[in-house]
């Protein structure tokens, strides 16, 4: 995505979505990044972008994420200079996200251990405004759907067991203008299971005909857990557009495997399962909003809780002291636990090769003495 070929529609874009309360808001001094020829300046949002404007020539960037940026200070032998001053204002950088938009200026920093080489945009940076093209934000989506994930099973009368693998809804909730679908997959068989492809398609309930049925493919515009190989059990939330469907359809969710043996399951919800979708209790939602992954080296934690006064009686402080130490040991325990799995999962490839080389020595092996015995019965014989 070419950032510089954006810039006029992101200025249309922009002045016809920005309320009219903002225009004073528009006139504060707004937050300054930092950049310098040597550093690439990555700017993260809390959210998918839409559009991005940069105001002057003297920045280049492009989006290098679905909710990211990076930026540098154009050459300055591209632009007929020797040198940037120290401060140097280069311009403004607009990003509209999904629901919000945010604005920073961008100063020249002579010094590259200075200037901003990763910066998380906070909803406190921005300012929110009504996009009609997304009733709900990826990023809310997310949450919604962890809740759901970690919410207590509901549905207990759709299921389907084939080739070992046993298939069951879980939960069904309508949440805005979105069904959350959340199913689980069983393995039983001692075969590990590789996803091929999970389709979601409205079909007759009754296919008396083939040239009379109808099958419409419904496309998931959000599904949780990326996950294509599973041994055992495998859990996974898809979020659908709300819809509508004449009882004589049913609504199907087929899982197929990745191999020639192609076992393939499929779980079927009539119209009376969608209309019993419960809704969502928001406050899970809240709680979970509160969990957040903070990059220990670039942010702090920040705590809202009462204030403690403290034996002079004069000051006051909070109990952040101990939930940062927490938050860095948590850091770290989660950072060796990743390098763990990363070696478990090297490992696991190497007793795998190893593993196939023994077959193919055992397979040759039992080659070898089938054509001693053949040799020796041929020698009997004569």
């Amino acid at each position: 995505m070419n950032i510089r070929n954006l810039s006029a529609i992101a200025c249309l874009v922009a002045a016809s979505v920005i309320p009219a309360s903002m225009e004073a808001q528009n006139n504060q001094k707004r937050k300054v990044l930092y950049v310098n020829s040597d550093v690439t300046t990555h700017i993260v949002m809390p959210e998918n972008l839409k559009l991005v404007d940069i105001s002057t020539p003297n920045i280049i960037g492009n989006q290098c994420a679905d909710n990211m940026i990076r930026i540098k200070p154009m050459p300055v032998d591209s632009i007929g200079r020797n040198h940037y001053m120290v401060d140097e204002f280069l311009g403004t950088v607009t990003l509209i996200g999904e629901r919000h938009i945010a604005q920073y200026d961008v100063h020249y920093e002579q010094r590259a251990d200075r200037a901003t080489s990763i910066y998380n945009v906070s909803y406190d940076d921005t300012q929110r405004y009504s996009n009609p093209e997304v009733s709900m934000p990826e990023s809310e989506m997310a949450r919604f759907a962890w809740a759901v994930y970690g919410s207590k099973r509901k549905f207990n009368n759709i299921h389907k067991a084939a080739y070992g693998i046993k298939a069951s809804i879980y939960n069904i909730y309508s949440i805005g203008n979105y069904f959350f679908i959340d199913f689980c997959l069983e393995n039983k068989s001692k075969v590990e299971y590789d996803i091929d492809e999970i389709r979601v398609t409205l079909n007759d309930k009754k296919e008396t005909k083939a040239t009379n049925s109808q099958t419409i493919q419904i496309n998931p515009v959000y599904t949780l857990n990326p996950v294509k190989k599973f041994k055992k059990n495998y859990r996974q939330v898809l979020v659908l557009d709300k819809l509508t469907f004449p009882d004589e359809k049913v609504i199907n969710i087929t899982v197929s495997e990745n191999q020639i043996s192609g076992r393939q399951i499929t779980l079927t919800m009539e119209y009376e399962d969608v209309l019993n979708a419960d809704g969502f209790d928001i406050t899970k939602v809240d709680r979970i909003q509160q969990v957040k992954f903070v990059p220990v080296e670039t942010e702090k934690v920040v705590v809202r809780e009462k204030l403690v006064r403290d034996d002079s009686g004069s000051k006051y402080k909070t109990k952040c002291e101990s939930l940062e130490s927490e938050n860095v040991r948590l850091s770290s325990d989660l950072s060796h636990a990743t390098g763990e799995v990363r070696r478990l999962q090297e490992e696991n490839g190497d007793l795998r090769l190893a593993l196939s080389k023994m077959e193919a020595a055992y397979q040759g092996a039992n080659a070898t003495i089938e054509k001693i015995l053949a040799k020796e019965k041929q020698a009997k014989n004569k």
